[in-house]
């Protein structure tokens, strides 16, 4: 009677996983894909039809704040039944980007007032030119270093170089 009860639950068993193996063989796998709009790379997720996500990725992005996942320009929301393969698009707030202060030494030119920059970089066309008489300014210098582009992440005072006439 034990070999039959056995028998019989291992049978049940057998049934049940392949009645589970099928239907899941069965149902359609859709392909979520992701646009991170210059974020970080998201993986696509595959899927189950008719079923709905239980999170979606959090992507970063330098100076952004990540602001969700959108379909067709709606927000996706994760209770949606997936029916069909989806593409969805990251959107981004810029985020407030401290600022510095450039103060100028123009070694007895022309006086220039400070210019107050967002943390970044910064190129020396974003820089007045001033003049200083019997003189041609040639470049901005920086920690000794001629400036032709300046990663700027705190306040700094630049030296005017000038060639004689």
């Amino acid at each position: 009677m034990k070999r039959f009860i056995f028998g019989v639950i291992l049978i049940s068993i057998f049934s049940a996983t392949l009645y589970f193996s099928i239907s899941f063989l069965n149902t359609p796998v859709y392909k979520i894909r992701f646009n991170p709009n210059g974020g970080s790379k998201v993986e696509n997720i595959l899927i189950k039809e008719n079923t709905s996500l239980k999170s979606l990725p959090l992507p970063t992005k330098e100076n952004y704040e990540f602001a969700g996942w959108y379909l067709d320009n709606e927000p996706f929301k994760l209770e949606t039944k997936i029916t069909k393969d989806y593409l969805l698009e990251a959107k981004w707030l810029l985020k407030d980007l401290p600022t510095y202060k450039i103060s100028f030494d123009t070694l007895n030119g022309d006086t220039l007032e400070p210019l107050i920059k967002e943390e970044g970089t910064i190129n020396n066309t974003d820089l007045p030119t001033p003049t200083k008489e019997g003189y041609t300014f040639k470049y901005w210098l920086y920690q000794n270093k001629q400036v032709t582009s300046l990663l700027l992440t705190h306040d700094i005072t630049l030296i005017a170089f000038y060639e004689k006439n």
